[in-house]
């Protein structure tokens, strides 16, 4: 009695392994949009986050607080100094908003802009990833 052997380990793989490590970065880059200038940015990530919470308005309607953009600087230590250290590599992420603070007329209920404030705030640090794709936490 013969028996057939089939040899499968000489197949060819059908699909294409995915890099998944550089899907995850690729992700990652694309929600903080760090390279992009903030008025090219997309309505994703962090710049729809932002974009979904302001503007803030006081109970009256007198005031209102807008968001305008957000910036990184530059991180303080390299990735290496900061596994070293023990530290995170990270950015400092600051925010720019507009307080608009309106005049209600009593009468007629129109408003009118009394002030416009516009600042730069510090909002905290993002963790950065490596371009192996890997968080120094």
């Amino acid at each position: 009695m013969n028996r057939v052997r089939k040899n499968f380990a000489k197949t060819t793989s059908i699909v294409e392994t995915p890099h998944l490590i550089e899907m995850q970065r690729l992700t990652y880059e694309k929600f903080l949009q760090f390279d992009i200038e903030p008025d090219q940015r997309e309505d994703i990530g962090l710049q729809h986050i932002f974009k979904s919470i302001f503007p803030i308005a006081d109970f009256n309607g007198t005031c209102f607080l807008e968001f305008v953009r957000f910036n990184f600087g530059e991180p303080k230590y390299t990735v290496e100094e900061c596994v070293e250290r023990g530290m995170t590599f990270e950015v400092p992420i600051k925010i720019t908003v507009r307080l608009v603070t309106y005049d209600i007329d009593t009468t007629t209920g129109v408003k009118n802009i009394r002030d416009i404030k516009e600042q730069e705030v510090y909002l905290g640090s993002v963790p950065l990833m490596t371009r192996d794709g890997v968080f120094v936490v």
